[in-house]
């Protein structure tokens, strides 16, 4: 009886100590049987988490899971951070309440308190999905395209932080300014003490009125002569820059098409003379026959689609002097005259964009020389506004490219924008034939064109210093009569 007794005890120990062991095991980091560490299939990460079987370390559940079946708040911010995760491809499991949550908007009021609602493509119209405003110190504002765009959150501000000197660079989302403090332009919030510091005008803030007694037009002498005249600012004064005529004998002949949208070049040139020498200058522009186009917002290559935006090799002034998009300011073409034939793109804008109305998106401006032609693949050249209306008189201007005169090239751009009633156009693969026209020499030069090789001009009345084809200094003689303009001195050589 007592050995009996003895046996049955010792069982009942053994089978404890099996149910314990197997309750251990069980807790070991997802597998039942603890395994050596160096047999194969049984690596295990710093955590002891069996890599081999898919097991990671979550910081924020103190655990070993696998991420594609438990979730873990190390891999999302929220439900929505999380489904798009899943949705752009993240083998990540979402918690189950996000179940009930649905990406799509129409308007920042279909999203959350922490989220905004943006469009997920070029396509200005198309679908839109709710997306996490930017946080404190994160990025903001700046260039970008629509499905780029990044907001701060409601109680933050974008505040640039990269000085007056950087158009357009994407800001930081900062706290307001305490009242009574301003922010400068690198993000800093100065108190202001009586008249010991001014506050910067915002761009919504009016700007003062000019004092009743100032004159309409400044009191400036330019230092160069013009025989037709000086061009005109905005209020009707005279700017140091000479009247373009253009050759009415050398005109590229327009070609209609049937659509709605129809390609158009001229030359900015006078046969292929007046600007760098050996190179002919085109304007690019579109014109607009569909009466119910509002507007054009967009150029762009895409490869999704498979229409690529071929620009051709073309000069470049790549200084401070020269622009990628919107033209060149006046300002900028009166200090350095070569300016005016630079290469670029834009839509409609062609004084230099002073009021930063255009954007640009994947476009490699660096490799564009004259012997590297710009193909462009997922890119674009945008509005930042695309409701603006941008069609005057229905032609709209969208780049000017400087070519050498021996060379025939062609470009092709797409193009977006919208219809009277709201919705969205596109039209692919308009192509612009860029031949130059017949070029004419000294003998047979019309008489208000100066050949590039000449280096005193007689307009006829007064004697002019030329640099390739531009008028310079000039005598200022009356003269009762005007005779045949014509070349008094050719460059040397030529």
């Amino acid at each position: 009886m007592c050995n009996t007794s003895i046996i049955m005890l010792g069982l009942k120990v053994i089978i404890q100590c099996a149910f314990l062991m197997v309750g251990l095991s069980s807790e070991i980091n997802g597998d039942i049987m603890p395994m050596d560490p160096h047999t194969v299939g049984g690596q295990r990460d710093p955590n002891n988490c069996l890599i081999g079987a898919g097991y990671t370390w979550c910081g924020s559940s103190q655990s070993c899971i696998r991420q594609w079946i438990t979730p873990c708040e190390d891999h999302f911010t929220d439900c929505i951070d999380c489904l798009n995760r899943q949705k752009n491809g993240e083998n990540i499991a979402c918690p189950q309440e996000c179940d009930l949550i649905n990406l799509d908007c129409n308007t920042d009021k279909d999203c959350d308190t922490n989220h905004f609602c943006r469009v997920s493509s070029l396509d200005i119209d198309g679908p839109k999905q709710c997306v996490p405003y930017s946080n404190e110190g994160e990025s903001c504002g700046g260039y970008t395209l629509p499905a780029n765009q990044m907001r701060c959150s409601p109680n933050l501000e974008c505040a640039n932080t990269m000085g007056p000197m950087i158009a357009d660079a994407p800001g930081n989302c900062m706290r307001p300014c305490k009242p009574g403090n301003t922010r400068d332009s690198y993000g800093n919030c100065n108190q202001l003490r009586g008249d010991l510091m001014i506050p910067e005008l915002r761009p919504s803030d009016p700007l003062p009125p000019a004092p009743a007694s100032a004159p309409i037009c400044p009191e400036v002498m330019c230092m160069m002569y013009c025989s037709n005249d000086f061009q005109k600012d905005a209020n009707g004064c005279d700017m140091c820059i000479c009247n373009e005529i253009h050759n009415p004998e050398c005109p590229i002949p327009y070609s209609d098409c049937n659509e709605n949208v129809c390609p158009k070049v001229t030359e900015v040139t006078q046969c292929s003379e007046g600007g760098i020498p050996d190179y002919t200058t085109y304007q690019l522009s579109l014109i607009i026959k569909d009466e119910n186009i509002k507007n054009i917002y967009a150029l762009f290559g895409s490869e999704y689609d498979g229409h690529l935006m071929i620009i051709p090799g073309a000069y470049q002034i790549n200084n401070v002097f020269g622009s990628n998009i919107g033209g060149v300011s006046t300002s900028l073409i009166g200090v350095n005259q070569d300016s005016n034939y630079d290469s670029w793109l834009t839509i409609g804008i062609t004084d230099g964009d002073i009021d930063n109305k255009l954007g640009t998106i994947g476009i490699d401006y660096e490799s564009w020389t004259v012997d590297s032609p710009l193909s462009i693949v997922n890119g674009a050249v945008f509005l930042m506004n695309p409701s603006e209306d941008t069609i005057n008189n229905g032609e709209l201007i969208i780049g000017q490219l400087t070519l050498p005169s021996s060379r025939y090239e062609e470009a092709s751009i797409n193009i977006q924008g919208k219809l009277k009633d709201g919705s969205s156009w596109i039209q692919y693969d308009i192509v612009f034939t860029l031949n130059p026209p017949p070029i004419i020499g000294a003998n047979t030069v019309p008489n208000t064109v100066v050949p590039n090789n000449c280096e005193v001009w007689f307009d006829g009345c007064n004697t002019c210093q030329t640099n390739n084809g531009v008028l310079g200094a000039c005598t200022r003689i009356m003269c009762f009569r005007e005779e045949t303009p014509y070349c008094l001195r050719l460059t040397s050589g030529h």
